[in-house]
């Protein structure tokens, strides 16, 4: 024989509300397994990319203060750009005997930002041209004593030794959407041909559960 339950008003109202809080927090679980996903995939980035410039890059340079393509790195040619900060040389323009001075085009990876930017300098006096035209990152040269150079400069006094470098030269980004191999930038410059290594997420930018409830709520 079949029981009958009988249930009131309430009882039903109670059910309801349950089966509604269960179906919200399954979709809440299928939600933050996508988001974690989609997310992670955003924060993970290789430490090294190898960039590969393309036909485009020639007409970039020739738009800015280069002088010539014979310091430029060539169509089709590659670099290797790491995420620690340093930069690479990529193009430089004709020396200025009358102003003693020559700028140089470097490029640094941003994988959390998700652009490789590139930042000229102009660089005065011989030691510190000599610097940043071998490779070294004119960043380190930017706090050098200016005032001195040019007081020397003026009064015709010697100038071993002096110098320095300014950067926003020119400077400009070229955006990615995740450092894939084969994907180019929005400028049509670069093209990744080549990864490796992989970072691990910033402590900020870590995905928590309390991160997902807060995102919850609204």
């Amino acid at each position: 024989m079949k029981r009958i339950i009988r249930l009131t008003e309430r009882d039903l109202t109670r059910l309801v509300k349950q089966v509604i809080r269960e179906e919200e927090e399954m979709d809440h679980q299928s939600q933050m397994s996508s988001w974690r996903e989609e997310d992670a995939k955003k924060l993970l980035k290789p430490k090294l990319i190898e960039i590969k410039f393309l036909p485009k890059w020639g007409d970039e340079m020739s738009n800015m203060e280069s002088g010539s393509s014979s310091g430029n790195k060539n169509i089709g040619s590659t670099v290797k750009l790491y995420a620690d900060g340093s930069g690479q040389k990529i193009g430089t323009g004709p020396y200025d005997i009358k102003n003693d001075r020559q700028v140089f085009y470097y490029a640094y990876y941003k994988p959390y930002r998700n652009i490789i930017t590139v930042v000229g300098y102009v660089c005065f006096g011989n030691v510190h041209r000599e610097a940043a035209n071998s490779d070294y990152a004119p960043e380190h040269l930017l706090n050098a004593d200016s005032e001195s150079y040019f007081n020397a400069k003026r009064s015709g006094e010697s100038m071993k030794g002096l110098g320095f470098c300014k950067s926003g030269y020119g400077d400009f980004g070229s955006e990615f959407d995740s450092f894939d191999i084969g994907e180019t930038d929005h400028r049509d410059l670069f093209e990744i041909v080549g990864t490796d290594g992989e970072l691990q997420p910033k402590e900020d930018d870590q995905l928590s559960e309390r991160y997902f409830r807060n995102k919850r709520r609204y």
